[in-house]
């Protein structure tokens, strides 16, 4: 199933102005939040089950850790992704490229585990939305692939 993630209708402008952001972010409807919130309190304890079964059936699973905690803009989140992954260097920067790299990767097993979505999320919402279900369509697509995004705890801040 091949998807157009990355549409300008819905994805995030850099203005500049984080507070106009963070302001912008909180006034989207309650709604689409409880859609967020539930998907990724859905899929965190079916991936982190899925997780741990590909771990335990093949060791030779390559994780990466991609820290969302610095990404403000589209550009930041590719940027993160570009220097955690392996990407090859004709990545088109966008969540399209990312899916057809995702999904033609074969080689071996990889555990992608995203850290601090919380901390983006004011800022590229919809974008993330977007990578959720882009990550979630990669898992059913290919199954070496495997995606994981991790609840910060508390005591981490």
């Amino acid at each position: 199933m091949w998807e157009f993630y990355e549409n300008p209708d819905v994805c995030e402008t850099d203005s500049g102005n984080e507070t106009e952001m963070a302001n912008a972010a909180e006034a989207e409807t309650a709604d689409a939040a409880e859609t967020v919130g539930v998907t990724e309190a859905d899929n965190a304890a079916d991936a982190a089950d899925a997780a741990e079964t590909v771990n335990a059936e093949t060791p030779d699973v390559r994780e990466f850790y991609v820290d969302l905690a610095p990404v403000r803009s589209r550009e930041d989140l590719h940027r993160v992704l570009a220097e955690v992954l392996p990407l090859p260097d004709y990545y088109g920067n966008n969540l399209d490229a990312l899916h057809d790299v995702l999904t033609e990767q074969a080689s071996e097993k990889w555990k992608i585990i995203f850290e601090h979505a919380d901390e983006a999320e004011p800022y590229i919402r919809k974008t993330l939305s977007a990578l959720k279900r882009m990550c979630g369509d990669v898992e059913e697509e290919n199954p070496h692939i495997s995606v994981v995004w991790k609840k910060q705890d508390v005591t981490d801040r």
